[in-house]
């Protein structure tokens, strides 16, 4: 069922067969981000980078709600999706919409380009699949309190999919780096994964960084390297709460477990 999505000052189409009995029995675009709660701060992160001259790239699209969000603001949107099932929706919301300056790469962002293992946490198709498959302790360790899915869970439906690297991203479709406004990352654990292949590019263009970090799926030695990567890259960092950007140290994120960090260079 396709319908007109209005949120914030954007307006745009979207097939809202996703439905969560409980969670979004209406469908997930009309009772979550058209009506809900769904990740408020990042549509308020995505307008505030947002210029018509510049470049967003969202790592982890899903069914599309940022990319669906940003296409209206920025002048190029780079989106990369590995879940096949994710993608018939991705992919159809792209069509009805007729976006022409969103590329859409059917990869998992990751170290090498190839392909790479993908999924865990259930079936795929509902957001939480992953290449933190690829370590060893994801897959052998216990869930932490709050972690989804079992043990059993994160061993099962694991398929191959295609990966590309960011440089190689840059190059096939000619991006100016100097130009990209924002990348989102949000891609369940596996940031741990793909940061450190990022390390090199990060710090010689610091484009704008929004990260989505998985306390849930990591370890807390995974989370220190991930956040000393970032800190030595970036001079501020912060997260929004009800609009409001509140300044964050290191210390602050690991003690409180604050997962929706924006990085700048100032």
């Amino acid at each position: 069922m396709e319908k007109i999505i209005r949120k914030r000052n954007v307006a745009f189409k979207a097939l809202d067969t996703h439905r969560v009995e409980g969670y979004c029995p209406n469908g997930f675009f009309t009772d979550c981000v058209q009506n809900g709660g769904w990740e408020e701060e990042t549509f308020v992160i995505l307008e505030k980078y947002s210029t018509k001259n510049k470049v967003y790239i969202d790592v982890g699209a899903w069914i599309g709600p940022t990319v669906l969000f940003a296409a209206k603001l920025y002048e190029k949107v780079v989106c990369f999706e590995p879940d096949p099932v994710a993608l018939l929706t991705l992919e159809y919301n792209l069509l009805i919409n007729d976006f022409e300056h969103v590329i859409l790469e059917k990869k998992a962002l990751a170290t090498h380009s190839g392909t790479i293992k993908f999924g865990g946490n259930w079936e795929m198709g509902n957001s939480e699949s992953t290449i933190l498959v690829n370590d060893t302790s994801f897959l052998s360790k216990k869930p932490a309190e709050g972690q989804r899915g079992t043990h059993k869970s994160r061993t099962e439906n694991i398929i191959e999919v295609p990966s590309i690297t960011i440089e190689k991203v840059i190059e096939t479709h000619a991006i100016n780096p100097d130009t990209i406004a924002l990348i989102k990352m949000d891609i369940e654990g596996g940031e741990y994964i793909v940061l450190p292949a990022m390390k090199d590019f990060l710090q010689t263009y610091t484009p704008n960084f929004y990260l989505s970090l998985h306390f849930v799926y990591l370890l807390e030695f995974q989370v220190n390297e991930i956040l000393t990567i970032l800190f030595e890259i970036y001079n501020r960092c912060y997260t929004v709460i009800e609009e409001k950007e509140i300044e964050l140290t290191r210390a602050k994120i690991a003690e409180e477990k604050i997962e929706h960090l924006v990085f700048e260079k100032l």
